[in-house]
């Protein structure tokens, strides 16, 4: 028998090859752990079987399972460290390419990786639904699951996270949560991306306005705040975040060149890099939108271009988790020919993933395409 238990449901997706990690795994309701358990316990096969679209046509979800036997690693703050980390390796790609090559792809926002609030019980003799609006508890048979109906269900692969920085970010977990690293820098991460992913929902439903964007903003700044706080005793604030970006080796050198008026506190500006620059103004605007001010339907429009602020917000913070994490510095130890190998294919990703949030980038001031 496997020491593997299913956790999580996430009926938005289907996965074609496992996302994993030392203790978590998320995995196709196919996948043969996930067969094991259905074989073994009809009521979750049972479960399994009854999610379906709006339509009534029946789905596939992906299943977050969790290694046995080691009960601190078994929590909700550990799981949703995982699934946060797989989301905004996906995430983030997604909208770069968005802006890159202009058309609609699935996973740029956080909203397809959620859990589902009905779970199996631990023993399998039914199952158990919680969130903060309810607890209750029931049978399979009389379970109709549904994805959420404002993200079409789609399939997930390992090509659609960022090569480079979803293991940066899996290692990461094991360090925080495996090895109990409680250092700030560790801490700060995980908290920063739990921001993040809250930012990277959905902004609304259909009644989507210019304030629900507005709203992500705020919670954007928030994660890169988190991310850039020196710790206990200390305070953040803009200038951490510039720093951040600064300290990133970038490819392209006209996103080093400081020669754009970029926020410098109250009513201030001074030159600065395109990156800081960006950041600036969406910290400004969260001021607007966050503080009460009058705020224009165009408040978050680049007015040369015609480029919506919000879109380059996952870009920029993938940047600023690039500098985080060293990601540069990030790739396997070369002390052998294999390793050497993995090395360079290391750096060939690492090139690609950062060449794409920079050309994501630069787009800012790019008409949008019709």
């Amino acid at each position: 028998m496997s020491n593997w238990a299913p956790g999580y449901i996430l009926p938005n997706i289907s996965v074609t090859e496992p996302f994993e990690s030392s203790h978590y795994a998320l995995v196709s309701c196919n996948d043969v752990r996930a067969i094991e358990i259905r074989r073994a316990h009809t009521e979750f096969d049972t479960f399994i079987r009854r999610f379906h679209d709006e339509f009534g046509h029946q789905v596939a979800p992906a299943v977050l399972f969790v290694r046995e036997g080691e009960p601190d690693l078994i929590g909700i703050e550990q799981a949703s460290g995982f699934r946060d980390a797989v989301a905004l390796s996906c995430v983030c790609k997604a909208r770069a390419l968005r802006l890159v090559y202009p058309h609609t792809r699935p996973f740029q926002f956080s909203s397809w990786f959620d859990f589902h609030p009905w779970i199996t019980s631990t023993n399998y003799a039914g199952i158990v639904g919680s969130s903060p609006a309810f607890r209750d508890s029931n049978v399979a048979k009389n379970f109709h699951g549904h994805q959420d109906a404002n993200v079409p269900h789609a399939q997930l692969s390992l090509g659609d996270a960022d090569n480079t920085l979803l293991p940066a970010l899996l290692g990461s977990w094991d360090r925080r949560f495996k090895t109990h690293q409680n250092a700030w820098r560790s801490i700060a991460l995980f908290r920063s991306l739990n921001m993040a992913y809250a930012a990277s929902q959905l902004p609304s439903g259909p009644d989507m306005t210019h304030y629900a964007l507005g709203r992500s903003v705020g919670l954007w700044i928030s994660a890169f705040e988190t991310l850039a706080h020196p710790g206990q005793n200390g305070e953040v604030g803009y200038r951490n975040i510039y720093r951040l970006l600064h300290d990133l080796e970038w490819r392209d050198q006209d996103l080093t060149k400081r020669s754009y008026d970029a926020y410098a506190g109250k009513n201030k500006t001074a030159p600065n890099s395109l990156p800081c620059w960006i950041y600036g103004e969406l910290l400004r605007a969260r001021n607007d939108f966050l503080h009460g001010n009058p705020v224009a339907l165009d408040r978050l429009v680049v007015q040369s271009s015609g480029q919506t602020l919000y879109n380059f917000t996952a870009p920029l913070y993938r940047a600023a988790l690039t500098a985080f994490l060293g990601l540069k510095k990030y790739g396997p130890p070369a002390q052998s020919n294999e390793a050497i190998a993995r090395a360079i294919s290391w750096g060939v990703d690492f090139r690609h993933d950062q060449s794409l949030i920079e050309r994501a980038l630069m787009c800012v001031f790019r008409p949008v395409q019709a």
